[in-house]
């Protein structure tokens, strides 16, 4: 889709997006925004209780 609208504008051709290789500081970057967008994601995860410290409800306690 995004080519197809670089294209569209004379901004790029498909040749010129698919020759694109990235220099090592846009590798550095695209890692860091996955690293922020993974931690983002996962973070509630990580603070969650873990299931053995986690209270039952009476509900599924044996009496």
């Amino acid at each position: 889709m995004a080519e197809s609208l670089l294209a569209a504008k004379g901004l790029a051709s498909a040749a010129e997006i698919e020759a694109f290789v990235p220099s090592a500081e846009d590798e550095a970057a695209w890692q860091a925004e996955r690293d922020r967008y993974i931690q983002a994601v996962f973070a509630p995860f990580a603070r969650a209780i873990p299931l053995d410290r986690r209270p039952l409800p009476d509900s599924f306690l044996r009496r």
